[in-house]
């Protein structure tokens, strides 16, 4: 089948309105799950590395406030897990580096896409 250049004509505006919508759409969630995929390759390198995987679970989740450290204080978990708060925040502060999060709390450095808006915990 041929068609008229008329029907060209529209058919090309409709798939390129299609497209960009789809773009529009993707990109975001494209850049959202290589940021995750970062996080994630964080998490694994900076447990596989620490000579205390329990501290570094817990800087993980606090860092990331996972639901497992979100009712407690940074000094009642170091408390339950017989650390000090420094060295709690200072293994915090090794993984935001590593995962390239911003010590500001939740925000990524890289184009300041928010992990979450507003943090319960400051460091």
């Amino acid at each position: 089948m041929v068609l008229s250049e008329g029907k060209f004509v529209m058919n090309s505006q409709r798939f390129l309105s299609w497209s960009w919508s789809v773009y529009r759409i993707a990109i975001p969630t494209q850049d959202a799950a290589l940021q995750l995929l970062g996080i994630l390759t964080a998490v694994d390198s900076f447990m596989s590395q620490e000579r205390d995987p329990r501290l570094a679970w817990v800087a993980i989740s606090c860092t990331l406030e996972l639901t497992s450290t979100s009712k407690l204080t940074e000094a009642e978990i170091a408390r339950q897990i017989g650390v000090s708060e420094h060295r709690l925040h200072r293994a915090m502060n090794k993984f935001m580096r590593l995962a390239n999060l911003d010590p500001a709390r939740g925000l990524f450095r890289s184009n300041g896409s928010a992990l979450k808006e507003n943090g319960q915990r400051g460091l």
